[in-house]
């Protein structure tokens, strides 16, 4: 997948680490399509590892400034959790995240600010 991604113009590297691959270059959405395009090629996502603490500090970082937008936006998503909740509860499935309405029912869409995602953390 690094190597495809490299490749694509997007500089990767694989992390031994912990099995992740750090991208650089392009855009968030540029990212997310040359990663679509490799895994079509290569067949199919991996199983990845769950993130690491550093990852979902990143992510909660990405979630932030995703929830800013939105309010700038004029929609009304539910507050911030806590970096150290949101760790907590990534795994779960229960954590906070920036497209969550704080008015039951509603929905926020993705279309001026994206859903954040792993692979928009630049390393």
């Amino acid at each position: 997948m690094a190597d495809c991604l490299t490749e694509a113009g997007f500089p990767s590297t694989y992390r031994e680490v912990d099995g992740g691959i750090s991208v650089s270059g392009g855009t968030p959405a540029e990212r997310r399509a040359a990663m679509a395009t490799c895994e079509e090629t290569l067949g199919g996502a991996p199983e990845s590892p769950p993130l690491s603490r550093e990852e979902l500090v990143a992510l909660h970082e990405l979630e932030v400034e995703a929830y800013k937008c939105l309010v700038d936006h004029g929609y009304e998503p539910a507050p911030p959790s806590s970096k150290e909740q949101f760790v907590a509860t990534y795994a779960t499935g229960e954590s906070w995240y920036a497209h969550k309405s704080s008015v039951e029912g509603s929905v926020i869409p993705d279309t001026q600010c994206p859903y954040p995602e792993p692979a928009d953390i630049d390393w």
